[in-house]
């Protein structure tokens, strides 16, 4: 069943949408109704009447880091030596390739001795290092979804690299020996870390970037007098 109004139709009325609303960009900023724009002295005008001043330069754009592989896993056995300020590690390493077919794995470690490199089953495996980055030949190539596990041991010397750091971190040697020796007896014989944004890689290799994440284990060796916090 259905009914008919005998009402007349409300009359129509014709609206003009700006321009850039119907999915039609304006070609100029002028074209936008009530827009205006004009440079003089490199000020800029808007609207509301507010001067704004142009920079010379823009302001440095840091690009989130490519990745190649995302870290899965990180598994870490260390111990230190006081005399000599250096960590002795152990990393076993989980990754999975990114976008494509890759055979590389490339680690951030700095100022490290490489010991070995090898895979789980304790194969070695070929590399290359040059004190900042252990390019490891995983032997064959690995597919998107993959996983890749590497091992290596090393010593990391944190104390003996040149230290870099920014305004607000002002160094970034990652893992810190304080009184190691035992002289000055106003204050503790003390191992800390810290590693933001990116100085971990000082002390054990990795993906050092601050878009990676991955679980983490920790074993570590130490004296029986000495306390540990985490």
């Amino acid at each position: 069943m259905s009914c008919n109004s005998t009402k007349p139709a409300p009359a129509q009325t014709a609206v003009t949408a700006p321009a850039g609303q119907l999915g039609e960009e304006p070609d100029s900023l002028e074209e936008q109704e009530g827009y205006d724009y004009t440079m003089e002295d490199d000020n800029f005008h808007n609207p509301f009447g507010v001067e704004m001043t142009l920079p010379d330069t823009l302001p440095v754009y840091r690009a989130t880091a490519t990745k190649l592989f995302n870290l899965i896993d990180t598994k870490l056995w260390i111990s230190f030596d006081w005399a000599k300020r250096h960590c002795i590690g152990t990393a076993e390493i989980t990754a999975t390739p990114v976008a494509r077919v890759r055979r590389v794995l490339d680690l951030d470690a700095v100022g490290f001795d490489i010991k070995t490199v090898t895979s789980p089953e304790g194969k070695n495996l070929k590399y290359n290092y040059d004190g900042n980055t252990l390019s490891i030949d995983l032997g064959k190539d690995y597919s998107v979804g993959s996983q890749v596990k590497v091992k290596i041991n090393y010593v990391a010397k944190p104390d003996e690299n040149k230290i870099g750091g920014s305004s607000a971190i002002s160094s970034d040697k990652g893992l810190y020996f304080i009184n190691p020796d035992g002289t000055d007896k106003n204050k503790p014989r003390q191992i800390w870390t810290q590693g933001e944004s990116q100085s971990n890689s000082r002390w054990f290799p990795t993906i050092d970037r601050p878009n990676q994440r991955c679980t983490q284990e920790m074993w570590i060796t130490i004296s029986r007098p000495f306390p540990m916090a985490c």
